[in-house]
């Protein structure tokens, strides 16, 4: 638990924040990312709709059961229009690391 808690919060950290378009931008769109992910990534590493962290950052009142309509409902609205959701954390730290 020691080891394993301190790497997956490292990487969820990293997915959740490191390399986005903008970090200092006041622009939530810019500053933060939702990953989508697998049910094996979803039960050993993020939880509880983790992932859908852009969401939560947009409007933190939204219970964690509803961020996947959220994100859905911003993304048919066009407000995601020009982000990018990567696809597991692998890829990602791929496409992190390789920039």
């Amino acid at each position: 638990m020691i080891c394993s808690h301190i790497l997956i919060t490292r990487i969820r950290q990293i997915a959740e924040h490191a390399a986005v378009p903008d970090h200092f931008n006041s622009d939530i769109r810019l500053n933060t990312r939702t990953t989508y992910i697998s049910p094996l990534e979803r039960l050993l590493i993020t939880p509880h709709q983790v992932s859908f962290h852009f969401e939560d950052h947009l409007l933190a009142s939204v219970l964690i059961y509803n961020l996947k309509k959220l994100h859905h409902l911003l993304r048919d609205k066009s407000f995601c229009d020009g982000m990018e959701f990567p696809r597991g954390y692998v890829n990602l730290l791929k496409q992190i690391t390789s920039v």
